[in-house]
């Protein structure tokens, strides 16, 4: 079969650079970072099992000790900070009272 030089890209997949790859050279006849093989029905079947979480899901490329090529789920949450809930009400005198407490000067 002939390759068929018409382009079709993959919608919902985006790539980022990472420290190893932002400086690789690429010329006319080595462009291919990879090749990925997608098992469509298991790869849709856990993608519906995640559809309770985020919109999205972060795989990151890894190389294990035997040199092969494997995507892991990139799980990190940044900690989210506890803050004091803004009041929006202008007539509470309590929380500018409290607020006054807090201050160490």
């Amino acid at each position: 079969m002939a390759y068929d030089n018409k382009k079709e890209f993959a919608l919902g997949l985006f790539f980022h650079e990472t420290e190893l790859t932002k400086d690789i050279q690429t010329n006319e006849k080595q462009f291919i970072f990879f090749k990925v093989g997608i098992k469509k029905k298991e790869l849709i079947a856990y993608l519906e099992s995640k559809l309770s979480e985020d919109d999205w899901i972060n795989i990151d490329i890894k190389r294990s000790r035997e040199n092969k090529f494997y995507g892991e789920v990139n799980t990190y949450k940044p900690k989210t900070e506890d803050k004091p809930e803004s009041n929006s009400d202008s007539n509470s005198d309590s929380n500018a009272y409290a607020l006054k407490d807090e201050i160490p000067f």
